[in-house]
């Protein structure tokens, strides 16, 4: 028997066409252009971290990208 590894990619398409909508190329530039931490942007957008908090709601960096991208 063999071993097989699967690798599962997860990642918000919404998030990144809105950024690619408002002709910005790369989530890196976007993070650049409005001071955004980059490391927490590709975490949210990956999945690794949780966009709501215990309550429901966004979270403040969350909240900052849905602003900037008119979501």
């Amino acid at each position: 028997m063999k071993d097989y590894r699967i690798k599962i990619t997860i990642r918000n398409d919404r998030l990144l066409n809105a950024i690619e909508n408002k002709s910005i190329p790369s989530v890196k530039q976007f993070c650049a252009l409005y001071q955004l931490d980059y490391n927490r942007v590709v975490k949210i957008i990956s999945g690794k971290i949780k966009p709501l908090n215990d309550l429901g709601r966004p979270i403040r960096l969350v909240e900052k990208i849905i602003d900037i991208l008119d979501l």
